[in-house]
């Protein structure tokens, strides 16, 4: 699921989502690791990030959520750029889905499912997410269809070829500041944790000051054999004040934080990893748990920003389990201890539970190959624990 740092809570008009669509495991060669994982920006991320900071989403953030330091400065440097635009039918089309409740933080990635600009052709389904609604399929794909055209109109209308060519210095510092980072990811331990991969799979990061400060994605693609796992993510801090047009001057674009991008990365690429939660006998099992989640509970997790919608709470419990556990075993318990008061003070309050049943799957990884065949257990688990404890 989608995870944030520090996000603004727009669940009223913004339905949070991060599901993502069925993929088969990566390739554990070690060996193949430097063509596995890459970090590049995209301008068709850019080109939808720009439409959706000129719409009712990018005001609502960066008039309600600035404060101190955080003036979301890159968000406000587009609506300023592309001002002449703001009207722009694409723009409209987007206030329009906002106003349907279709529009939802998810569409940051809408791009990767579609060929590169100006085609913009969809070439991939969208993910169940895009779907979550009472809306007709057919009604919802008319929608996403002249949504599509209309981009197709924006990118041409508001030349961002041009804008990304001109400045294409300060998107290569954005790549090297996250490029410098790579190392820190590590493929291994989720390979190892996850469980041995059956085919092959690319990490590929995708940055973009167009996500809002601390926003950041998993979604994931399945191509015939081949897979390919996103992390889209935002700035992790904002970059210091600066004149729309030097961009090209910037050196530190807020992208150059090791730590987070290693955490995250590992909390994004894990949403990918668990796909199998989105068969339908996965789900029934997850929906025979859902007195778990108690009023309490869903109150807090919305105070930062999550759905409180029960299979969605179910999935950040079982990929922030697995993050802990996956840290303890590369003996960093300092950031085991952080994460683990951090994920319980945003509502995660049965992560202590996750994270035992999560060590027993390791220890007994000879009868489980993979995480996705210790489910049942872990489903019987939290069944008859709660039981017993009543």
């Amino acid at each position: 699921m989608v995870k944030y740092r520090n996000k603004p809570l727009y669940a009223l008009l913004f339905l949070l989502c991060g599901l993502t669509p069925a993929c088969s495991q990566p390739d554990g060669n070690e060996s193949s690791k430097p063509q596995r994982l890459t970090a590049a920006c995209d301008i068709n991320t850019e080109c939808v990030g720009i439409v959706l900071d000129l719409s009712g989403l990018g005001q609502y953030v960066v008039n309600t959520f600035s404060y101190g330091d955080k003036q979301y400065r890159y968000m406000r440097m587009i609506r300023d750029e592309f001002a002449p635009y703001s009207d722009h039918p694409a723009v409209k089309k987007a206030r329009e889905l906002t106003d349907l409740k279709l529009l939802h933080y998810g569409f940051y990635y809408y791009a990767v499912y579609h060929s590169p600009f100006p085609e913009f052709e969809r070439i991939h389904p969208l993910d169940s997410g895009f779907y979550g609604t009472i809306m007709l399929h057919d009604s919802l794909e008319r929608h996403y269809r002249e949504f599509d055209s209309l981009l197709r109109d924006f990118y041409r209308d508001a030349q961002v070829q041009e804008f990304y060519t001109h400045n294409r210095d300060f998107y290569r510092h954005i790549e090297e500041e996250v490029q410098s980072t790579l190392p820190v990811v590590n493929l291994t331990a989720l390979d190892s944790f996850y469980g041995t991969p059956k085919n092959r799979c690319l990490y590929r990061i995708i940055p973009s000051p167009t996500l809002p400060i601390g926003f950041n994605f998993g979604p994931s693609l399945q191509d015939g054999d081949n897979c390919t796992f996103y992390y889209l993510c935002g700035p992790s801090f904002d970059t210091k004040p600066f004149h729309p047009d030097s961009l090209n001057g910037i050196t530190e674009t807020g992208f150059l934080d090791s730590v987070y991008l290693a955490e995250t990365a590992l909390h994004e690429f894990g949403h990918s990893y668990v796909r199998f939660l989105d068969k339908p006998e996965m789900k029934a099992s997850i929906d025979t748990l859902e007195f778990l989640n108690a009023s309490d509970m869903q109150k807090r997790i919305m105070e930062y920003g999550q759905s409180p919608l029960w299979r969605n709470v179910f999935e950040e419990h079982l990929v922030r389990a697995s993050e802990i556990v996956i840290w303890k075993q590369l003996g960093d318990s300092t950031r085991v201890e952080r994460k683990l008061s951090t994920d319980q003070e945003e509502g995660f309050w049965l992560l202590p539970r996750f994270i035992v049943l999560l060590e027993t799957y390791t220890r007994q990884r000879d009868r489980y190959p993979n995480l996705e065949a210790y489910m049942e257990v872990l489903f019987q688990e939290l069944n008859e624990g709660t039981k017993k404890s009543r």
